[in-house]
């Protein structure tokens, strides 16, 4: 269950009638909280209509900085089922808040062996066994 409008004109059949706690539902399958619904979330490109249509990425990132339309994904508390997938794409004007749209921070994740601190442990423990087989 998300936090969307399930049915037409009534908000309150999810239980919240409007933004709600990250953890008001179960997470999904990857553990993760509120992917879809609760606050649409803003996104670093300009929206362009066709972007899609002229663009040889399958992920075109539109900076148009004289473009004050800013795309949105993911859906809210106000919207209906459909809009709360990544592929539905909306816009909202940049200068504009609304009671609907958030954002998500996010970085690389590339597992704990690739940190310093973890490189370093397992350099000296490929030292150690190297010494210990040639004993």
């Amino acid at each position: 269950m998300a936090n969307f409008k399930p049915m037409r004109g009534d908000y309150a059949v999810d239980q919240a009638l409007y933004t709600v706690e990250a953890n008001a539902y179960d997470p999904n399958g990857y553990n993760l909280f509120n992917m879809a619904g609760n606050v649409s979330e803003w996104v670093d490109s300009s929206y362009e209509q066709d972007a899609y249509e002229y663009s040889a990425s399958m992920n075109p990132n539109v900076n148009n900085i004289y473009n004050a339309k800013k795309i949105i994904r993911g859906g809210s508390w106000k919207d209906v089922k459909y809009f709360l997938q990544v592929s539905s794409r909306d816009y909202e004007y940049e200068n504009q808040p609304r009671s609907y749209i958030g954002f998500r921070t996010v970085h690389d994740y590339l597992g704990a062996d690739l940190t310093a601190n973890a490189m370093t442990n397992t350099t000296v423990r490929k030292r150690k066994n190297r010494r210990s087989s040639i004993k």
